[in-house]
């Protein structure tokens, strides 16, 4: 199988190919920032790339974002985490976007929002019903 990866440095991209299972890919990953000589990315553990759901692109941000969520099954997810799923997913969306996004979909009923006080953020959930 082949990775592409594209790895952000302090003034260019750079895009490395490489083939191998999921494990080479991620060893890969790390030598590229021993090479660097620093840390200018951190790569996804193979636990996040687990635990996130498998998405594409859907035609719009808002069906890609509702799929999202509904195949958390309902589990509330904060900001960072929705926007990590999509980037873990190759979907690269800017943080104003993404919150104009949401804040649409929770004032159309279709996400619900609130704080959650165990860790001070608010947090999104697909509606019931929806």
């Amino acid at each position: 199988m082949r990775f592409e990866i594209r790895v952000r440095l302090p003034h260019r991209y750079v895009e490395i190919g490489i083939e191998g299972n999921l494990k080479e890919v991620m060893k890969a990953v790390d030598y590229v920032s021993l090479f660097t000589g620093e840390e200018y990315f951190k790569s996804p553990t193979l636990q996040q790339l687990a635990e996130t759901p498998i998405i594409r692109f859907l035609g719009t941000w808002t069906n890609t974002i509702l799929e999202l969520l509904r195949k958390w099954d309902g589990t509330p997810k904060t900001f960072a985490e929705i926007r990590e799923a999509l980037t873990l997913n190759g979907l690269h969306i800017p943080r104003p976007t993404l919150q104009g996004v949401l804040s649409h979909l929770v004032s159309q009923g279709k996400l619900e929002r609130w704080k959650d006080p165990s860790i001070n953020r608010y947090v999104y959930t697909i509606k019931r019903g929806e």
